[in-house]
């Protein structure tokens, strides 16, 4: 993922204004840090550590927008032809939560059971 937010992007469309939210290159952020904060979450969940499974949610929204935040600011800073601004980091943002409520949706229920039966063990 970091790679992928170094790629140089001179042929990305830059946001100019909020009702341009929803360009592609945003569109790929929610995508990207969707999938992030899921496979956190999954990550989290499955393990057989406590305090991990305890603040789950917490840890993989923390994480989840601090690297936004961390790859906005190397954008800017460090990576050649790539400019970093706060639109991406709101849709970094996003695209955290919505893979927080994806995971609710369609795979709490198996993590649930799979931990029922870890602690029945």
């Amino acid at each position: 993922m970091w790679m992928l937010t170094g790629i140089p992007g001179n042929f990305v469309p830059q946001l100019t204004s909020f009702l341009n939210l929803f360009q592609p290159d945003k569109i790929v952020h929610l995508f990207l840090f969707g999938i992030f904060s899921w496979l956190f979450l999954v990550v989290l969940n499955t393990g057989k550590n406590l305090s991990c499974i305890k603040y789950a949610y917490s840890i993989s929204i923390f994480s989840g927008i601090l690297f936004g935040g961390l790859t906005e600011i190397a954008q800017k800073y460090v990576f050649i032809n790539r400019s970093g601004n706060v639109w991406d980091f709101i849709a970094d943002t996003a695209g955290v939560f919505l893979g927080v409520v994806f995971y609710n949706l369609f795979y709490k229920k198996k993590v649930k059971e799979w931990r029922k039966n870890l602690l029945s063990e």
